[in-house]
């Protein structure tokens, strides 16, 4: 192959890779102010949608551990439906479609349990890692709740 076309065509490639990662931005012609959509178009914590979802009941939060360690402390408002459960298709309670946060100890059992309700067709299905991961984006626990 000709060298200016290899050149040409590596040179193309490079521009569509950086189209599709550069930051898009949107403005409002009326204001002249633009945002970035890489910013975060909410300022409320993670756990704080959450909980606002979970109060209008347009959500769950599951708990995918065992009885015991959803008894020595959980996610505020969390159910606990253990994985066997979830694997069982137990979940009955609800539509296919609403939005269902699922956590454990540490993501591994959240994630399959994703994946199992994926397949019951679920829709709307989030895995929020572990407890440890709840706390971390603002999430308070039963322990919290009660000190």
């Amino acid at each position: 192959m000709d060298k200016k076309f290899i050149v040409s065509i590596t040179v193309l490639i490079g521009l569509f890779a950086l189209a599709a990662f550069w930051p898009k931005s949107t403005c409002d012609a009326s204001s002249g102010s633009c945002e970035s959509s890489n910013q975060s178009q909410t300022k409320q914590p993670k756990a704080e949608i959450v909980q606002n979802e979970l109060q209008n009941n347009t959500a769950l939060l599951i708990d995918v551990r065992e009885p015991d360690e959803f008894a020595a402390d959980h996610a505020e408002n969390a159910k606990n439906i253990p994985l066997g459960d979830i694997e069982a298709g137990k979940l009955t309670e609800t539509t296919k479609t609403v939005k269902i946060y699922v956590y454990c100890r540490s993501g591994k059992r959240a994630g399959v349990a994703k994946t199992a309700l994926e397949k019951q067709g679920y829709t709307n299905v989030e895995n929020l890692g572990g407890l440890s991961d709840w706390r971390e984006i603002g999430g308070r626990t039963a322990k919290q709740a009660n000190s």
